[in-house]
């Protein structure tokens, strides 16, 4: 008797079978899979995650331990999950699974066998252990993430401030060289610190936007100066084209369209070793709803456009392996993509290998009225004397980092070694503003400011003083909990001349607006 064809005994198999590629999206399921998790024959038509169909608990073991099982011995035996039917109901199941190699070693697709479950009082109970110790660790990375940044960033701090001071001074070609070399590794390592917190932010839901009147033409136009001398320094040609309405004011968060666009232009850069990066941005306006459009292009080595999705999620790289070209650690895309749809847009990815790449992203604003020059505020470069500043900050370093850029900004600087001794030079003296260190000996800043805003409020103060926190706790919470104790503004170290001056800038501003 002839047997039936490879399709029906796929078909036939008492038990789900399917295929998955790489990052988990399936390519093919029986039609016993499908009955089992409730979907529909062309429910994979848009590439369907496996991990959408888990419980909670069985995500977080699948995302952590599945693949690197995989990768480690090639096949996994008897995993107990829960499937998340579409009608809520959970289904228990049993998987095996094993990875593809091709002839060089490289993993491929992933070939699974799920067979139903009976679960047990046992099983059941181990469900909310998983997800309490999932939790359990999310609360552990955090804590661990902020301590970590913190201790980086404070003797970063040092070396990016002290090589800024140093590359503003009479040096030799050969000097020059050796500091921009310094400087442009501090840099380099700062953003990868700053690329961990962020997306750690974004997987606890920490996303933060503030909202504020911005004109893009002014907003973005510093990202595309800084873009173009590093395109230029690449040898590449930079292209920018402007459509209508950049010149109008919106509402939005300023700082996080810089950070996309930094994001997207930087990417391009990087992945490009000739010809050109065009940047066009325009805003689109429908029903009266405007909408920001930016969108990379280059010419560079370009990707397969089934890999675009992947593309936005943590630590994926186009040339990943021990032989890629350029660096970083595949963070870029990710932010970016969770900041675009904090702001209520999204964003979408255009390629070919060896044939360039478009990102594009749009994002809604809100159109208002742009305030007359009459109406604009006072601002801090209209003082006709020198600002005193008052730095409450215990380590060493950092005092003389700061005072080097604040010398050459020819600002009146007086030092305080920790919150107590800050409060004591903050009764004696008008100061214009305060720059507050979180994390000192003796007294804490977050209590010297609430000391401080006490004693105005009680009016033993004549005016309100100016706080800026300038710190390396720089998560969310640590802002959230500076504004909250009544700084006016948080300055993450380390920090560089341009970066500081620009902090007390606006810090003074909000507080002559206010």
């Amino acid at each position: 008797m002839p047997l039936p064809p490879a399709e029906e005994f796929y078909d036939l198999a008492p038990c789900g079978l399917l295929s998955l590629d790489a990052e988990l999206t399936i390519r093919s399921a029986n039609a016993y899979f499908l009955q089992m998790v409730g979907l529909a024959d062309g429910a994979l038509a848009d590439g369907l995650k496996f991990t959408a169909l888990l419980s909670v608990a069985s995500r977080i073991f699948v995302q952590g331990r599945l693949q690197a099982q995989l990768a480690l011995a090639g096949r996994v035996e008897e995993i107990a999950l829960d499937l998340a039917r579409s009608d809520g109901r959970r289904v228990p199941v049993m998987i095996n699974a094993a990875q593809a190699r091709d002839a060089h070693g490289r993993p491929g697709a992933i070939h699974m066998a799920i067979s139903q479950a009976v679960a047990t009082r046992a099983y059941e109970a181990e469900v909310p252990k998983a997800r309490q110790e999932a939790l359990s660790a999310l609360r552990v990375k955090a804590d661990f993430l902020a301590n970590i940044s913190h201790e980086i960033r404070t003797p970063l701090n040092g070396v990016i401030g002290v090589v800024g001071a140093l590359g503003r001074t009479v040096l030799s070609p050969q000097q020059r060289e050796m500091v921009a070399l310094i400087e442009a590794s501090a840099v380099t390592l700062e953003r990868l610190v700053g690329d961990i917190l962020e997306i750690s932010r974004v997987e606890a839901s920490g996303l933060a936007l503030s909202i504020g009147a911005f004109r893009p033409d002014e907003e973005l136009r510093g990202v595309l100066d800084l873009a173009a001398l590093n395109a230029r320094a690449k040898g590449l040609a930079f292209e920018v084209v402007s459509g209508p309405g950049l010149d109008r004011t919106f509402l939005g968060d300023g700082v996080r369209l810089r950070q996309i666009l930094t994001n997207l232009t930087s990417n391009a850069i990087k992945f490009t070793e000739q010809g050109v990066v065009r940047v066009e941005l325009t805003v689109e306006i429908a029903e009266d709803a405007p909408t920001l459009v930016l969108s990379v292009r280059d010419t560079g080595i370009g990707f397969d456009p089934h890999q675009a999705d992947a593309l936005f999620e943590p630590f994926h790289q186009v040339d990943a392996g021990i032989s890629r070209r350029v660096g970083g650690v595949g963070l870029g895309l990710s932010i970016s993509k969770a900041l675009v749809e904090a702001m209520g847009g999204s964003i979408s990815a255009r390629s070919a290998i060896g044939e360039g790449s478009a990102f594009t992203a749009r994002i809604p604003v809100q159109a208002v009225d742009d305030p007359a020059a009459s109406d604009r505020p006072e601002t801090p470069a209209d003082l006709e004397r020198a600002l005193r500043v008052l730095l409450v900050e215990d380590n060493e370093i950092n005092q003389r980092v700061v005072q080097m850029i604040l010398e050459q900004a020819e600002i009146d600087l007086t030092i305080a070694a920790n919150g107590a001794l800050g409060l004591d030079a903050w009764r004696g003296q008008d100061f214009d503003l305060v720059l507050m260190d979180m994390q000192m000996p003796v007294m804490d800043g977050l209590t010297a400011i609430r000391a401080m805003r006490a004693e105005e409020a009680s009016g033993l103060q004549g005016r309100r003083t100016p706080i800026a926190v300038l710190s390396a706790n720089a998560m969310e919470h640590h802002r959230a909990e500076a504004l909250e104790a009544g700084a006016d503004s948080h300055i993450a170290k380390p920090i560089s001349a341009a970066a500081l001056l620009n902090g007390i800038q606006k810090t003074l501003s909000s507080q002559f607006r206010d």
